[in-house]
């Protein structure tokens, strides 16, 4: 009997310990479960936490924009009343072009024919031989004509403006205010 018992003793001491190991792997198992749930949560939340801030940014932008459309309709609506309609608005652009074009055309003119006659009053030209003044001439006439190219390039783009308005239309709207006032109109009402 006392060999039953010995041979029976160590039977049940492995079996108990191998119950505590696969306890320990169940144990571990189920950890690594929890750590892996706990894991998933976390970067659930942190999606969460992402979206809530771009609904966040969606819900300014739409505030952003939603003022500038009233602040433009706003100035619109004051442009019209100074321009007492579009007939006005035209008659302003093309007063403003004709100034401008007055403008370009004085500085132009005024500036060249007053440095050649700075030149030509000078000690330093009069003491010139002919063939250096015809040479001195010639390069001034070539600035004069370069010049006068340059103005016409620019006459032409403002003519243009008028053209350019009366394609789209031929009406001051909201388009047109905010490219009068440098704004990107498909920034704000596209949206």
């Amino acid at each position: 009997m006392s060999t039953k018992l010995i041979t029976k003793a160590p039977a049940k001491h492995i079996s108990e310990s191998s119950a505590i190991s696969f306890e320990i792997v169940i144990t571990n198992k189920a950890i690594k479960e929890l750590n892996n749930k706990i894991s998933i949560l976390s970067q659930c939340k942190k999606i969460l936490e992402s979206s809530e801030k771009s609904l966040e940014l969606h819900e300014l932008t739409d505030k952003w924009v939603s003022i500038n459309k009233a602040c433009l309709n706003h100035l619109h609506n004051a442009y019209l009343i100074k321009y007492k309609g579009n007939s006005g608005y035209i008659k302003n652009l093309e007063d403003s072009i004709n100034m401008e074009k007055e403008k370009i055309k004085y500085q132009a003119n005024d500036n060249l024919e007053y440095e050649w006659e700075t030149i030509q009053d000078s000690t330093q030209y009069q003491m010139l031989d002919d063939w250096e003044k015809a040479n001195l001439k010639a390069s001034f006439e070539e600035r004069i004509a370069k010049n006068e190219e340059f103005l016409e390039n620019n006459l032409k783009k403002l003519d243009k403006t008028i053209e350019d308005f009366n394609e789209r239309g031929g009406e001051f709207d909201i388009e047109e205010l905010c490219k009068n006032l440098k704004i990107d109109y498909n920034l704000i009402y596209t949206m």
